[in-house]
């Protein structure tokens, strides 16, 4: 019988953007403008996110706690 502590641990989320700046480096020279306009997206959608991202957190903080409990409760 083996332990759960012998499988690896799965890590592909954490290189999920490992080629983006390598992508970006070869795409950008074939599209003049695609970088600014990536940027000037995140910079006007970043105001409309925020508030959004804001709840979430709020979310967690507020909702988390119980979860917790109940989790602890449930054994």
């Amino acid at each position: 019988m083996t332990s759960l502590d012998d499988t690896p641990t799965y890590t592909g989320p954490i290189h999920a953007g490992g080629g983006i700046l390598v992508f970006m480096g070869q795409i950008c020279p074939l599209f003049p403008g695609l970088l600014p306009f990536i940027a000037l997206t995140a910079v006007f959608l970043l105001p409309l996110l925020l508030p959004f991202v804001a709840l979430g957190i709020v979310g967690a903080v507020l909702g988390g706690p119980p979860y917790l409990v109940w989790r602890r409760v449930r054994g």
